[in-house]
């Protein structure tokens, strides 16, 4: 299980260096600790992302777990891999 559980404010203080939470994300790239995101989260950060920041957003999902809400059955948890690759919006229907 992973030490931490970040929401989107913690991935977007990171984003935006931040120092409050740098320190965390060192542990996580030390492998000193792991952390995880919702699909909720990945889903709001793929939303409000901006271009040009997508490999790095890509590179830093890659460091931690991402954890589905109910086994990948959930609309957001369909929804993930179309908003990430720039093909939906997390609120189509």
């Amino acid at each position: 299980m992973p030490a931490w559980m970040f929401d989107s404010v913690v991935l977007i203080d990171y984003y935006r260096n931040r120092p409050a939470v740098i320190a965390y994300f060192e542990m996580v790239l030390n492998q000193e600790a792991t952390g995880a995101f919702s699909t909720i989260t990945e889903l709001e950060i793929w939303q409000g992302i901006r271009p040009g920041e997508e490999e790095r957003h890509q590179a830093m999902l890659a460091l931690l777990e991402r954890v589905p809400l109910d086994g990948a059955t959930s609309p957001a948890d369909r929804a993930a891999p179309a908003v990430a690759a720039g093909r939906g919006h997390c609120c189509q229907r």
